[in-house]
């Protein structure tokens, strides 16, 4: 089932006998898709995506135990606790708006920023490299 815009679904709803059925259908199928997609996309998205008979675009998706390895082995080789949490951070404000997104909290100097960028990079695109495969 898919539709060219909103006004298409109403006019199928307001002719069909059983319209709390169709809502129903959709709801079943908008969830099936965002799990087949890990939950990482809104039920909204889902049911936009049903509706037009589209898929989600490729966006960054992790699977929380491979990601929280991946961190917990970084972790492993930085001693510098304000990049840790700059590095956590970025990395979970770049998750969330499916983009890179750089917060260095209370760092200031200069070097300590670049290590943030480059570890945030390294751990988002290898990341993002593991979702693709």
């Amino acid at each position: 089932m898919s539709f060219k815009d909103d006004s298409d679904f109403r006019k199928k709803l307001e002719n069909s006998d059983n319209r709390y059925g169709i809502v129903k259908d959709i709801g079943c199928q908008a969830r099936r898709l965002a799990e087949e997609y890990e939950n990482n996309i809104f039920h909204s998205e889902a049911i936009s995506h049903i509706l037009m008979g589209t898929k989600p675009e490729n966006k960054y998706y992790f699977s929380d135990e491979y990601e929280a390895t991946q961190i917990k082995e970084m972790f492993c080789y930085i001693d510098d606790v304000s990049v840790k949490n700059a590095v956590y951070d970025s990395f979970y404000a770049s998750k969330q708006h499916s983009n890179l997104i750089y917060l260095y909290n209370d760092i200031t100097d200069n070097p300590r920023k670049a290590r943030v960028r480059i570890l945030t990079r390294r751990l988002w695109y290898e990341l993002c490299a593991y979702r693709k495969r």
